[in-house]
């Protein structure tokens, strides 16, 4: 049955482990949060909220007892309730849906918990590229946040979910996902024309090896765009190269270069070239994706094509509290020189 206007956005989800009237209250303060309800603004009576969603009166007085006494609405006999407020005090509550804790995704997030100190609350769930989980964190959430800010990734559930989501409240993040009626902003990095001229930057150094190989594991979500991104650059500049979904490191050769997605397997290759008594950088060329501080001081340095993580999180934080920020921001790609390529 659909709601009344005057009562749609309080709509309570009766599968959620949520009391029902934590998510009346959630509704209303995320409401006032994102300026969607203003001082003055008519809420719907008890008995008018209690009859279009089933619930009890007991729930929907406690639902308005608790906002009351936070200050968000008051109430007037014969006027009924109102909120109370344009703004509320305290920091406004943001979903953080990350897919797996790495090191580059905690410097994306400690950069989000600076920027947001004192003005935004943020709290971090991990999916671990579950499409079922990305579902049901999303549909609990509605309601009790003012901003949703997901890294998603491609599957035909995770498409579904976000159609739902409301698109003023979504935030893409770190890889870009198109589904139905897209309309929600996003701040991203560029796995394709970015990434492509990260490497043509590098290409002289390239060119000091025989061969280039990118490791490209298919179980592990990352994004499909890198190896025609690999596959341009090396045809454009001429060099020999292959692409291989499984790494052996035995198979690595003197005067080879190799681009590397996971982090797993730079460290199977350094202590390849360890054992064997290769020098990183000279007889054997890596290359990484994704910096962290480890592989600035890694000995040689390790070379990366990578976005500037830290500034991707305040950029996230920027898309949620200035009014301005451009829709969609692409945080530029660039290739660090260091000591292994």
């Amino acid at each position: 049955m659909k709601h009344p206007p005057e009562t749609a956005f309080l709509r309570v989800d009766r599968r959620s482990p949520v009391p029902k009237y934590r998510q009346l209250v959630d509704a209303v303060t995320a409401r006032i949060r994102d300026g969607a309800l203003r001082r003055g603004d008519r809420l719907p009576s008890i008995n008018a909220l209690c009859q279009a969603q089933g619930l009890s009166r007991d729930t929907v007085v406690k639902a308005y007892d608790r906002l009351k006494a936070m200050g968000a609405i008051h109430s007037a006999h014969g006027k009924g309730f109102s909120v109370a407020v344009d703004r509320l005090p305290g920091a406004a509550p943001v979903l953080l849906l990350f897919d797996a804790f790495t090191p580059y995704k905690e410097t994306l997030y400690e950069a989000m918990r600076a920027e947001a100190a004192g003005r935004l609350e943020l709290d971090i769930y991990f999916h671990h590229f579950r499409p079922e989980y990305v579902a049901r964190i999303l549909d609990e959430a509605r309601g009790r946040y003012i901003r949703l800010v997901v890294m998603a990734f491609p599957h035909d559930a995770v498409r579904r979910a976000l159609a739902e989501a409301d698109p003023n409240r979504l935030i893409l993040l770190d890889i870009d996902v198109d589904f139905p009626g897209r309309r929600c902003a996003a701040v991203l990095q560029d796995h394709a024309g970015q990434l492509e001229t990260a490497l043509a930057s590098a290409s002289d150094r390239f060119r000091a090896y025989r061969s280039v190989t990118l490791v490209f594991p298919e179980d592990k979500h990352h994004p499909q765009t890198i190896k025609p991104a690999f596959r341009r650059f090396c045809r454009a500049h001429r060099l020999p190269h292959r692409i291989v979904d499984r790494l052996d490191p035995a198979d690595a050769r003197p005067g080879e270069a190799w681009f590397v997605i996971e982090d797993g397997d730079l460290v199977a290759l350094v202590r390849e070239a360890r054992r064997r008594r290769l020098r990183i950088g000279r007889d054997l060329g890596l290359l990484s994706y994704n910096d962290t501080p480890m592989k600035a001081i890694l000995d040689p340095g390790m070379s990366v094509v990578s976005v500037d993580f830290a500034a991707l999180g305040r950029a996230a934080v920027r898309q949620i509290l200035d009014p301005a920020a451009p829709r969609v921001h692409v945080e530029p790609t660039r290739f660090i020189s260091r000591g292994s390529l």
